[in-house]
């Protein structure tokens, strides 16, 4: 398994990744919405992003992430996800 070796998966920086996807599930709580269709909006609010490319392994995954694109997140979270994303400084 390739994910064995991805420093991101292992040892400090897993924990702050996991502890970034723990706050970020809250928002994700807060405004009712999976944490997937979270990422996915955000990704699609970000200029300096072209395309969001969205991987599925059964039809209700490509139903989730299609959903994603039907609401709007308001400036107040995308602030706070900015706020989460740079307290970890994640790389």
């Amino acid at each position: 398994d390739d994910r064995s070796k991805n420093p991101k998966l292992n040892g400090e920086r897993f924990i702050k990744y996991y502890n970034c996807v723990e706050e970020l599930k809250e928002v994700a709580k807060e405004i009712g919405k999976p944490l997937s269709q979270l990422a996915i909006n955000w990704l699609i609010n970000q200029e300096e992003i072209g395309p969001v490319i969205c991987g599925a392994q059964i039809p209700e995954h490509i139903e989730e992430n299609v959903k994603s694109t039907e609401w709007n997140l308001d400036i107040q979270y995308l602030d706070k996800i900015e706020e989460i994303l740079n307290r970890y400084n994640l790389d």
